[in-house]
């Protein structure tokens, strides 16, 4: 079986783009189009609470009021697991997520062949 027919077979996906949450191994929510509001919504009540911010460490900003509103996926990344399909060499995944901070530097992510690429995510394990 090709690798893009997985999703769309295994999930029923039928349009993109489409989020679908998985916790403990269960679909938990299912978001269907570009709507920034709802995904934003969903992460919000399924992810664990963000720890309480300490200090300023490489790549935070200045501004942390602002930043601290947000939730940070960043750190329940497996890096060791990331994963992109017709990355570049020089500008791959693991350049811009691999330390777990924000990117405020000059990283990005670039195809090497198309203008297509697979992102692959994992969660670092964590107790809810």
């Amino acid at each position: 079986m090709h690798f893009q027919a997985l999703p769309k077979r295994f999930y029923e996906v039928k349009s993109m783009p489409t989020f679908i949450l998985i916790k403990n191994h269960e679909e938990v929510e299912r978001i269907t189009g570009a709507h920034k509001p709802a995904l934003t919504n969903a992460i919000q009540t399924h992810a664990p609470p963000a720890p309480a911010p300490t200090s300023l460490g490489e790549g935070s900003s200045k501004d942390e009021s602002a930043a601290s509103k947000d939730v940070s996926l960043l750190e329940y990344l497996d890096s060791t697991q990331l994963n992109c399909l017709n990355e570049s060499d020089t500008h791959n995944i693991k350049s811009i997520l691999g330390n777990k901070v924000f990117n405020t530097g000059k990283s990005y992510l670039e195809s090497d062949s198309d203008e297509q690429l697979l992102i692959n995510l994992y969660p670092s394990v964590f107790d809810p």
